[in-house]
């Protein structure tokens, strides 16, 4: 690598994915800081039935996310503008466990979330970050070593050697630029499967999101958009034993499958998309901060799927991340700057972990006394708007 090669700039970003472009303009448009991302793929982004669609990305796939509210608005502070054509309003919550009596409806007059499909929402944060004057984007490209000094750190990748104050990896839980920082994953298997299709129903989902509790495991239906008002985003959790038989059911099989667990709320399932699954493991970096660098979203932690709230957390790290920069009492990529950083977000990161780990342990397993502890909570929170509220204010992501 040539001296010529090297640039310097302020925040070096190790990763181009939705929570690695979110911080990228978040910083640049809040600060006058100059900031390079390093992504491995080549994403690329295409208008398909006027909807921005990116493509190249393992992550900007049919998958969707539930933003909360708050993740939201905070996306909005950061300058991240997302077409409201993509997302789709969450209105209404049902929770429900089937076979039993437990059940929690939660409605508000605005929207408590929004539905976004990955895709649509990586193709505008890339367009965003192609036109910013303050970033650069090295793709493909990939951070090869790390060289840490007192008052800086250097990332030499295949193609630029990139010198600056901060490095933030946002490479997910599997993050190799993690591994060069010498940055161990603590890693707790659920022995459980993700399946994810999108589905279309019978009847209109009526911005209506749908959590249920089944023997055969945790299902999610979340609304979407795109001028379908029946589609839906399917997150179905089954112990990993269990996820082959499903997958390899036929598409008829496996809606039928899908409706007796579902009952008859939407009618029948008519069609659904390619089915895809992911282990399940709750993966925590040993510390989410190292000499002048900082780990976000699930390069920090990758939680369970249950209580939707893996992007959210990420947002919200970006969200304190900002703060901390613009104080002008530290240094940027600093020991104290980096040390209020823990300060703020680790009370966040371990209350969600925790409460996510419980939800788990009570919502996966078919233990009478839990069967009987959680319908008697359920049917308790519905009764009470003093909790109602609370389990809102959670959903929406306020804190």
């Amino acid at each position: 690598m040539s001296a010529e090669a090297l640039q310097k700039v302020d925040v070096i970003i190790a990763g181009g994915g939705v929570v690695g472009l979110s911080a990228a303009l978040a910083i640049a448009n809040h600060t006058n800081f100059k900031v390079a991302v390093v992504e491995a793929f080549s994403v690329t982004s295409q208008n398909t039935s006027d909807l921005n669609v990116a493509l190249g990305h393992p992550s900007f796939d049919a998958r969707v996310v539930a933003l909360a509210k708050q993740s939201y608005l905070q996306l909005q502070r950061f300058g991240v503008q997302v077409d409201r054509v993509d997302l789709c309003p969450i209105k209404h919550i049902h929770v429900s466990d089937r076979g039993h009596l437990g059940q929690v409806k939660l409605e508000e007059k605005d929207p408590m979330g929004y539905v976004v499909a990955l895709q649509h929402l990586g193709a505008q944060l890339q367009n965003q970050v192609e036109k910013h004057s303050n970033i650069s984007l090295y793709q493909p490209d990939k951070i090869r070593s790390i060289t840490q000094e007192p008052g800086a750190i250097e990332c030499r990748c295949e193609s630029v050697a990139l010198r600056g104050k901060l490095l933030l990896v946002a490479e997910g839980a599997t993050s190799t630029t993690k591994s060069l920082l010498n940055i161990s994953n603590h890693v707790v298997d659920y022995e459980q499967t993700a399946i994810i299709a999108n589905v279309e129903a019978q009847r209109p989902h009526h911005n209506q999101a749908f959590e249920r509790f089944t023997s055969q495991g945790p299902l999610a239906l979340l609304p979407m958009n795109g001028g379908n008002a029946n589609r839906l985003s399917m997150v179905w959790t089954l112990d990993s034993s269990k996820a082959n038989d499903i997958l390899s059911l036929t598409n008829t099989a496996f809606l039928d499958a899908l409706r007796r667990l579902f009952s008859d709320k939407l009618g029948r399932f008519l069609a659904c998309s390619d089915k895809v699954s992911y282990p399940l493991k709750l993966t925590t970096a040993s510390d989410f901060i190292h000499h002048r660098a900082i780990c976000l979203g699930n390069a920090a932690q990758s939680l369970h799927p249950i209580a939707g709230q893996g992007f959210n957390l990420g947002v919200r790290d970006i969200d304190a991340l900002l703060d901390v920069l613009k104080d002008g009492q530290y240094a940027l990529g600093s020991f104290h700057q980096l040390k209020r950083y823990r300060e703020l977000r680790a009370p966040d990161k371990q209350s969600v972990v925790t409460a996510t780990n419980a939800l788990v342990k009570v919502f996966s397993n078919q233990y009478l006394p839990l069967i009987v502890g959680r319908n008697l909570g359920l049917l308790g929170l519905n009764q009470s708007t003093l909790f109602k509220q609370q389990f809102v204010k959670f959903a929406m992501g306020e804190r």
